[in-house]
């Protein structure tokens, strides 16, 4: 059976309530009693000012689960890479690969409930064996920009584009048109080149995407539909 995995509100708040029955007012005996307290104050039915105590032994198994959630506040689910996910973060993730920052490229690997939310039913054992593949294989120096290549073309697609071989589909690789059929509809596909100066062509990159909340990389996925 699937762990489901809680936003932090709510595990906060699964977690405050373990203690919430055995609050108590005063200065009593609690596990946290004396100097350590909380100050419910938005509580309904208590007074604003008013301070509580801990008083139930389940405190510390409490905190245990919230501050984990709290240290988690700064990166993406699933131990994704921090950069948004909209196409402004598409473009700060690919200009930290052109200036041969590669150590993230772990993190992009996706794993099957991303392959699931991507691809038709089809194609997703096939995914899963390229994928394991690929991550098997993929060199870091080989994905950053050469010698001059200091701007970026980044464009973007979607799956309806493959779908229907319209819209900017005719911008990627025919791959993506040819097995279109292949892909879930309504996501957002990006594609990249580091190029040199005014030129429009370069060291190009494909399959980056932004979902389950985080960023994965699935470079020339059609590879894997063939």
């Amino acid at each position: 059976m699937p762990t489901e995995v809680l936003p932090r509100s709510r595990t906060v708040a699964a977690a405050a309530s373990l203690c919430w029955p055995r609050l108590r007012p005063g200065s009593g005996t609690g596990v946290l009693a004396d100097t350590r307290h909380i100050a419910m104050n938005r509580h309904p039915h208590v007074a604003h000012s008013r301070r509580f105590h801990f008083s139930c032994p389940r405190t510390w198994l409490a905190l245990l689960v919230i501050v984990p959630a709290l240290a988690g506040c700064s990166s993406e689910a699933s131990g994704g890479v921090s950069f948004p996910g909209t196409e402004a973060g598409a473009r700060q993730l690919v200009s930290a690969l052109q200036k041969g920052d590669a150590t993230f490229l772990p993190l992009l690997r996706p794993v099957a409930a991303d392959l699931d939310v991507l691809f038709e039913p089809g194609a997703i054992d096939a995914m899963r064996t390229y994928v394991d593949t690929m991550y098997g294989e993929i060199k870091p120096e080989a994905v950053g920009a050469k010698e001059g290549q200091s701007e970026v073309i980044l464009t973007v697609g979607t799956s309806d584009d493959f779908r229907s071989k319209t819209g900017t589909a005719a911008e990627f690789p025919g791959g993506y048109q040819d097995h279109g059929e292949r892909f879930k509809p309504g996501i957002r596909w990006y594609r990249w080149q580091f190029v040199k100066p005014g030129e429009t062509s370069g060291m190009a990159f494909d399959g980056l995407v932004h979902v389950n909340g985080r960023w994965i990389w699935i470079p020339k996925p059609w590879r894997a539909m063939r």
